[in-house]
């Protein structure tokens, strides 16, 4: 039988501590317009799209939102883009709501 030293430490395969548990969490990209807070998916200058995501929960409140202006926001760095007059579309998915909003285009 095998003498164990009294400084060491061992461990059965799959008892060892995941590296990605003791991580950090990631920090996102944040969308705010008004009360509304929301992770960003994408911005397209081209209409002045923007994309974001947020929880299922506030659809009715989403719906019913104005679209004025919303901030970018990422660590201590911010960006506001404005509409003047817009277009918005709402896609669910299981747990979230994926909205873009964009100018509006004089047809």
């Amino acid at each position: 039988m095998a003498m164990l030293e009294n400084n060491a430490w061992y461990t059965s395969s799959g008892l060892d501590i995941d590296p990605q548990q003791t991580q950090e969490p990631v920090e996102k990209i944040k969308v705010i317009i008004n009360s509304i807070v929301g992770d960003f998916v994408s911005y397209n200058s081209k209409n002045n799209s923007l994309t974001f995501r947020v929880d299922k929960d506030l659809f009715f409140r989403i719906i019913s939102e104005k679209f004025g202006t919303a901030v970018i926001s990422y660590k201590n760095e911010s960006s506001t883009i404005e509409w003047n007059d817009y277009n918005y579309s709402v896609r669910t998915d299981t747990e979230t709501i994926t909205i873009t909003v964009e100018e509006k285009q004089n047809e």
